[in-house]
């Protein structure tokens, strides 16, 4: 019998599981079975899983993923190292350090994913830092550079340029040479903010409009990123330059907001709406070998890097929802689910 008992033991995992929608208090962390790779796909054993706002809207029950993802199993984003291989994979191999996106299921030992979606680790970049990467870093770069098109010097604003997303949108912006008005609720988080070297770190204030069209000398902003959601839409309509871009991104103030039409058709605004989650899979793929092209060789270069504010074990996320959810940390919170690289 206790050689069965092993053998059930090896065919199982840990995994974060939210045991009916509600509170943090809904959180565990329980066994499921051993996900096996198929064709074209690898097996990755987690060091460490980002924790997003997506996680707290799908442990309510609001934000879940797409068939045929466990809506009881959260996570978006993982690293590790790839511990099995399915056929029709010509890389990553095993033993490789992989990171990216998945729609549900990143925060437990082990995740099976399509190959040709995994991002190769630089080799400056332990697990934990990396687990910060792909949804912050891909996202940004995704709403700024491929939704928005934002050319070779032109200005950004970011709203809610402190969130995970919005650190890492303005890393690319100085990265890549485009100015970046980023904006925040915080005296202190702005303050981080210009240490960052934001080009110009505002609070998010009644007077913002009036900074961002004397910073831009009445021309106003090609690309917004939005974070914030609700009624920020309306005044990103008012910031941004003809013809411009506004890419919603975040709904951190709400789901709706009024939206002046008549400041719309005279710029001829565009207002794109964006998410990963439910995005097909050859899309993710693509994604994710442009990434690899044009952002990875900065991480490998120093020039990029994730901001992690804390780190949790596993058996800790609902005390990681209940930091998430007060909104005072600065940068990424990431769960650690193996020992160390």
């Amino acid at each position: 019998m206790r050689p069965l008992g092993r053998q059930r033991r090896a065919q199982s995992m840990r995994a974060v599981i939210i045991d009916a929608f509600g509170g943090p208090q809904r959180l565990t962390v329980g066994h499921r079975e051993m996900p096996q790779p198929g064709d074209g796909e690898v097996r990755v054993r987690v060091a460490a899983a980002g924790l997003n706002r997506a996680d707290l809207l799908q442990r309510r029950g609001v934000y879940l993923p797409p068939n045929p993802y466990d809506p009881m199993l959260p996570g978006l984003e993982y690293a590790g190292v790839v511990d099995a291989v399915g056929s029709r994979v010509d890389r990553p191999g095993l033993g490789d350090r992989v990171m990216g996106l998945v729609p549900g299921g990143a925060q437990a030992e082990h995740v099976v994913v399509p190959a040709v979606e995994t991002i190769p680790v630089p080799a400056n970049l332990d697990l934990v830092a990396a687990a910060g990467v792909p949804e912050a870093f891909l996202t940004a770069f995704d709403a700024l550079y491929l939704q928005g098109s934002l050319g070779e010097h032109q200005t950004c604003l970011v709203r809610g340029a402190s969130s995970g997303v919005g650190i890492a949108g303005c890393q690319l912006a100085r990265s890549f040479g485009n100015p970046c008005i980023g904006t925040t609720r915080s005296e202190a988080k702005r303050d981080r903010l210009q240490e960052m070297g934001v080009s110009h770190a505002l609070m998010d204030s009644a007077d913002l409009a009036d900074r961002v069209m004397e910073i831009t000398e009445g021309v106003g902003v090609p690309v917004v990123m939005d974070l914030v959601g609700g009624a920020a839409l309306d005044s990103n309509i008012g910031m941004v330059a003809q013809r411009g871009v506004v890419v919603c991104v975040g709904l951190l103030a709400g789901t709706e907001s009024t939206v002046n039409l008549m400041t719309l058709l005279a710029r001829r605004v565009h207002v794109v709406g964006t998410v990963m989650r439910s995005r097909a899979a050859p899309e993710r793929a693509r994604l994710a070998g442009v990434f690899q092209q044009r952002v990875l060789p900065m991480f490998t270069a120093g020039i990029l890097h994730p901001v992690i504010a804390h780190t949790f074990a596993l058996a800790d996320v609902a005390a990681a929802h209940e930091v998430m959810e007060q909104d005072r940390h600065f940068g990424k919170l990431v769960l650690r689910v193996a020992g160390p690289d």
